[in-house]
């Protein structure tokens, strides 16, 4: 198991940071932005190859700009210290949200328009293509992959956590707008400042989400850590808000 840097220690190379990295780094957050806008405004369909096309376009910035394999948690050699680290953190993860799911606030929360209407094919393709491919691994190579490891070489592991987890909050800014306007536990928003109050909170929940992310990708060596974690946590997620808009009993 790879051992977790110090957090204020600085793991800067000195070859990298003669090289104009921070052009490379200005050039990933405008392919996270272009990315961002493509897959809320395009057809549902079209989240999947621009996802994929964003993610390896990241990868090649990072690697013409110097970056090593491992510098972007992708070594085949930390490869299944990630695969264990992720795969116990999943583990209990799952079963955490099958226990909550046994609460109806819960599930409540977790339904939303978004699942009325929604056929049982179109749920499975959700939950175990698009989550798993275009949110959860792609996501992961950009943000814990991609801009950590480019900001690692610059930085200290804690600043380069706390900045790719803020752009990482940040990114969720319009899926959250767009989601607030289906979700069904909310009768009535009484002002503008409460939805955007509900989307803040969203960005602040992810930011969070992505520190965790970030520690299982150190933890483990490699972003296959973080991937394991962020699949299940969406797709189960996804799951119990659509078993519970079908009225199914838990």
């Amino acid at each position: 198991m790879v051992a977790v840097p110090g957090l204020t220690e600085s793991r800067a190379n000195p070859t990298l940071q003669r090289r104009p990295l921070a052009v490379s780094v200005a050039a990933v957050i405008v392919v996270l932005v272009v990315w961002n806008v493509l897959s809320n405004t395009l057809p549902p369909g079209g989240q999947l190859p621009i996802s994929v096309i964003g993610a390896a376009g990241l990868v090649l910035i990072a690697r013409r700009s110097g970056l090593e394999w491992s510098d972007l948690g992708l070594a085949r050699k930390n490869l299944g210290d990630g695969v264990r680290v992720g795969a116990i953190a999943a583990g209990v993860l799952v079963l955490a949200l099958i226990t909550a799911a046994a609460i109806p606030d819960t599930r409540t929360v977790l339904a939303d328009g978004r699942f009325v209407g929604m056929e049982l094919p179109r749920a499975l393709y959700e939950m175990l293509v698009r989550i798993p491919l275009a949110v959860a691994l792609t996501e992961e190579i950009a943000f814990r992959g991609v801009l950590l490891g480019m900001l690692m070489v610059r930085t200290t592991a804690l600043r380069a956590v706390v900045i790719s987890s803020v752009i990482f909050g940040l990114w969720h800014l319009l899926p959250g707008m767009s989601a607030l306007e289906t979700v069904s536990g909310i009768v009535e928003m009484s002002s503008t400042g409460v939805e955007m109050g509900l989307v803040a909170v969203q960005v602040v929940v992810t930011g969070l989400a992505g520190v965790v992310f970030s520690w299982l990708r150190l933890r483990g060596g490699h972003v296959a850590s973080s991937i394991l974690v962020h699949a299940p946590l969406n797709s189960v997620s996804f799951a119990i808000g659509w078993l519970a808009v079908q009225n199914t009993s838990f």
